[in-house]
C-alpha cells in the first residue's frame, strides 16, 4: 500500500500527466484539421 501512495504522490508522474494530456490536445487539434480539410476537398470535387 506504501508503494501505491508514493507513487499517487510522485510530481513526476503529474508531469507525466500533464504531457499525455498535451499530447491529447494536439492529436484532437490534428483530427479537426484533417477532417475540416477532408470537408473543403470533398466540396471542391
Amino acid at each position: 500500500m506504501e508503494v501505491a501512495s508514493q507513487k499517487w504522490h510522485d510530481p513526476l508522474d503529474l508531469s507525466h500527466n500533464q504531457a499525455l494530456e498535451r499530447i491529447g490536445l494536439i492529436l484532437l487539434f490534428m483530427v479537426l484539421a484533417e477532417l475540416s480539410e477532408w470537408e473543403t476537398y470533398k466540396e471542391m470535387d
